[in-house]
């Protein structure tokens, strides 16, 4: 499927506006891994122990705050 661009023009005094602040979304996926383990041994009195972390961190968010921006022309420097 093709991604469909829109794009606005809006004219105002002295000038015109092109773009469309949000007509994209912003969409940011992450994903992180994390992995550890852990050995402990004492042999005074005896202890042992083991391990094992693994974490797995899933963020996914989407943004739709002037993805594409909006860019004013007005003519002045």
């Amino acid at each position: 499927m093709a991604p469909t661009i829109s794009c606005k023009v809006a004219v105002n005094n002295g000038g015109f506006a092109v773009g469309c602040g949000t007509c994209a979304l912003g969409i940011f996926n992450i994903t992180s891994y994390q992995a550890a383990d852990d050995v402990d041994i004492l042999r005074g009195k005896h202890q042992i122990a083991f391990g094992v972390d693994f974490i797995r961190t899933r963020d996914v968010q989407e943004n739709h705050y002037q993805d594409d921006g909006v860019f004013n022309f007005s003519g002045q420097l």
